[in-house]
């Protein structure tokens, strides 16, 4: 049950924090947000160092730090992917990718997973396809875009894997490892583009910054509530999870925004609810 509630609590914090994400980078340049998210993260989650005794060692650092760069990594090909393909199909197929492959590597590693609970892995899958299609998912990407989803998402999967193997005593030590190498590296690449282009990129405004700020403080306890679901071993619970992050994104379209709720959207909250209560019923 409390691997059930941490991830689901992480996933649905992770869409909120796309949806101001997103909203900033309307204004904003997308790594420039993605940097600023990532940063605040790691300030607001210093004092979690503090909860417990989290041990310093090696492999929380070195797990951190594979993390921070798959995460990094697979933030800048998914951007890459958004700018050359339609949202509707980007964005749910690296949502599947991103969580397909840690279930998988669970259940090769042999996690205890019963019917039931394998019921509730897809209809979650399912549910999180389902709340990221756009109108335009009928169109077909190219040959590059499919190649940069599929560079995009199996990152995110890692991601997932490689933070699930950190010694369960490291507290929140491999995230500041994650938070501050994802940081780094998405600063050298923003670098590299400032010298290559000659641009002094352009200037943040005060909305923007709120924007950002709200994205880097959800971004924040998503990844401590991630991080201590990972923790506990399901890896395959917490990778299907994954998927309900647009939940959080489509709930403040509408609240916010007043997107109108499509019939498919309704239909993939309905299934999402339906499967995060099949599986807590069957994990418990």
């Amino acid at each position: 049950m409390l691997v059930v509630l941490l991830g689901t609590g992480s996933a649905l914090l992770y869409g909120v924090s796309d949806f101001f994400g997103g909203a900033a980078s309307r204004t904003q340049p997308a790594l420039r947000v993605t940097i600023g998210a990532l940063a605040i993260a790691a300030v607001l989650d210093l004092p979690v160092l503090a909860v417990g005794t989290p041990v310093w060692s090696v492999p929380a650092l070195i797990t951190g730090a594979l993390g921070g760069l798959c995460g990094g990594i697979g933030t800048w090909l998914f951007y890459a992917a958004l700018a050359r393909g339609p949202v509707g199909v980007v964005a749910p197929a690296v949502a599947l990718i991103a969580a397909v492959l840690p279930a998988l590597v669970g259940l090769l590693r042999g996690e205890p997973i019963g019917p039931l609970t394998g019921v509730a892995l897809v209809a979650v899958v399912v549910a999180g396809a389902l709340l990221s299609v756009e109108r335009q998912a009928h169109l077909r990407p190219d040959r590059t875009t499919v190649l940069l989803i599929l560079a995009a998402g199996i990152p995110y999967g890692l991601y997932l894997v490689v933070i699930g193997l950190s010694p369960t005593d490291s507290g929140a030590v491999p995230l500041m490892a994650d938070l501050v190498v994802g940081t780094l590296l998405l600063l050298a690449i923003v670098g590299v583009q400032r010298l290559r282009r000659a641009d002094r990129g352009v200037p943040i405004d005060r909305p923007g910054a709120l924007l950002i700020l709200a994205a880097g403080l959800s971004q924040a306890v998503a990844g401590v509530l991630l991080v201590f679901a990972l923790h506990l071993p399901a890896l395959a619970i917490v990778g299907a999870l994954s998927a309900l992050y647009p939940v959080g994104t489509v709930a403040l379209g509408i609240g916010v925004l007043g997107e109108r709720v499509r019939p498919f959207q309704l239909a993939g909250m309905v299934l999402a609810i339906a499967g995060v209560a099949l599986l807590a019923v069957a994990r418990a």
